[in-house]
């Protein structure tokens, strides 16, 4: 049974569900290299998991919105070829979606990765199951983060006081904060440290999967 005021729980996939940082890395490095782009070796990698490339590649990178278009369509389909495989489940995240659903909250996922994508490596990984709605981006870059997460509420009839975000970078925090909707951080993700939490619309934080449990 339900001890919290949430009806729906959702989640952000890469850092949050899933470890996919050897494979995201080992793409993305490449779609760089690609264009023209060398990071440097005191670069930050963990920082390209999670915003969308687009405007990430803009903003660190200098590059025009045509090349980091490509790279974004380079790193699609060089992803897709098998690195989307080069990850891992997050100890304690069967048994905490188990235990979620026991409880009776509707669980989603909203990711930036694209749909198809999100939704291969979660079937791959036996996850899919476990959720009311999935949501990622699109091809034609209609969709943001908050739309995404307003778009899992109205498909689901909940409204964004009832819905907690699960994530671990400030991107998804500041997605909860843009969408009114409260928000847990991941510490155990790609996003934060001591130097970059973010505390906007937050209820808590958790260091791994299984503590969610008890916050609730």
């Amino acid at each position: 049974m339900k001890k919290s005021k949430y009806d729906l729980i959702l989640f952000d996939l890469d850092g949050t569900l899933l470890n996919t940082y050897e494979g995201i890395i080992s793409t993305y490095t490449y779609a760089l290299k690609m264009k023209g782009v060398t990071l440097a070796d005191d670069f930050d990698l963990h920082s390209l998991i999670g915003p969308p490339i687009e405007p990430f590649c803009q903003e660190h990178f200098g590059l025009s919105e045509k090349d980091s278009i490509d790279v974004m369509q380079i790193f699609i389909d060089h992803y897709k070829k098998g690195d989307i495989y080069h990850a891992e489940k997050y100890e304690g995240i069967d048994e905490t979606l188990a235990e979620l659903k026991s409880r009776g909250y509707l669980l989603g996922v909203v990711t930036n990765k694209k749909f198809d994508t999100g939704t291969r490596i979660l079937e791959f990984f036996e996850l899919s199951k476990c959720f009311d709605a999935i949501e990622g981006l699109d091809y034609e870059r209609k969709y943001t983060k908050e739309s995404l997460i307003e778009k899992c509420g109205k498909n689901l009839g909940v409204n964004n006081s009832k819905i907690l975000l699960v994530g671990d970078s400030q991107s998804d925090a500041k997605a909860a904060v843009k969408t009114n909707i409260d928000y847990c951080e991941v510490l155990y993700g790609f996003g934060f440290n001591k130097e970059n939490r973010y505390n906007g619309r937050k209820i808590g934080s958790i260091s791994k999967p299984i503590d969610l449990l008890t916050l609730l």
